[in-house]
């Protein structure tokens, strides 16, 4: 009998090997057109012109004008993101996410030769986040937020600073281990995450729950240390943190519901401005600074929180640090 694979298995063997292609082909055809371009001189020439045009384009984008003419960026930070985005004691934002985001609005400052640059925070929900980057309310969004198809239609990514898993996480005593032990179950959701497009998937694939909507991770969690939700789904990493916080005893089910690839958001409208904040975040990453900043924050004490959350560098990561590519597969269910 032939063997055969299950639909999650082949969807994440997809997953994989796209971004392996994409990775390791890009800088092969890149070398190549550069060999070629360098011997034929009316190419060369015509890419020159071009790439004058394109750096005329890039002076009048309106984000970067904006940024000049008031010499504030706006960066939109998550509450309760540990440790992407999050604030401390004195409500002052911090993380890992934020730290990239500092790095990049350094860099701005640098090259459009600002001589004051003010960092405005605007604390965003999964709920509005979107909306806050479409209407120009923020100009960066450092959090944990999945590069996803449906959300690429509406805003645009920068690389990806972090992979993740969809986990489901319970009181102990509920003895969950997968999406089907929460039949006729209420699970906490938070509008507008994966967590919350799974659950919708599997409703329309049959499975019966109850959904108890609430406004972030944090409220989640409390509804199933309460007693009012058997169980909540989101960012592995998340979930492990509240896990570790929590007083209550919770146990995070085994299985992974998706593979999401984690970045850095921005006003899809402003190709200038989002052109510049990935070729830094290449820069960024090439330089070993990524690297670094993983170490900071995934393996070592938190900041205020005190716990190391150790969780090791995932080798889709590993190889993001050492070959930087803003080439990214879809976010997948599992």
């Amino acid at each position: 009998m032939a063997r055969t694979h299950s639909p999650a298995v082949t969807k994440v063997t997809k997953t994989l090997v796209e971004y392996y292609f994409r990775t390791l082909f890009e800088p092969v055809v890149h070398f190549f057109m550069s060999k070629f371009l360098q011997k034929t001189r009316s190419l060369s020439c015509l890419s020159m012109v071009l790439a004058g045009l394109f750096a005329t384009h890039a002076v009048a984008g309106p984000t970067l004008e904006r940024i000049k003419t008031t010499g504030t960026v706006n960066i939109g930070y998550r509450a309760d993101s540990v440790p992407f985005s999050y604030t401390g004691a004195d409500g002052k934002p911090m993380g890992y996410a934020l730290d990239i985001c500092a790095q990049l609005v350094q860099n701005l400052q640098a090259q459009y030769k600002l001589p004051q640059l003010k960092t405005q925070y605007v604390l965003v929900t999964g709920a509005d986040r979107i909306a806050k980057i479409t209407e120009g309310k923020i100009d960066l969004e450092c959090a944990n937020t999945t590069n996803s198809k449906t959300r690429r239609d509406q805003v645009a990514f920068g690389l990806t600073h972090y992979f993740a898993s969809a986990r489901i996480l319970s009181r102990e005593a509920e003895k969950i281990r997968s999406f089907g032990d929460l039949t006729g179950k209420t699970i906490a959701l938070v509008k507008g995450t994966t967590g919350m497009a799974i659950a919708e998937a599997r409703q329309r694939a049959g499975a019966k729950f109850t959904v108890l909507n609430v406004a972030d991770t944090k409220k989640a969690v409390e509804a199933v240390e309460a007693g009012q939700a058997h169980a909540t789904i989101g960012d592995d990493v998340l979930l492990e943190v509240f896990k570790q916080k929590s007083k209550a005893k919770l146990a995070m089910a085994d299985a992974n519901l998706s593979i999401e690839p984690l970045a850095i958001m921005m006003n899809k409208g402003d190709e200038e401005f989002t052109s510049f904040m990935s070729k830094e975040m290449t820069k960024l990453f090439a330089s070993g600074q990524g690297a670094k900043l993983y170490t900071q924050w995934f393996q070592a004490p938190l900041p205020e929180l005190g716990f190391n959350l150790n969780i090791k560098l995932s080798r889709l990561l590993h190889d993001n640090f050492i070959r930087p590519n803003g080439y990214v597969a879809d976010w997948t269910m599992l």
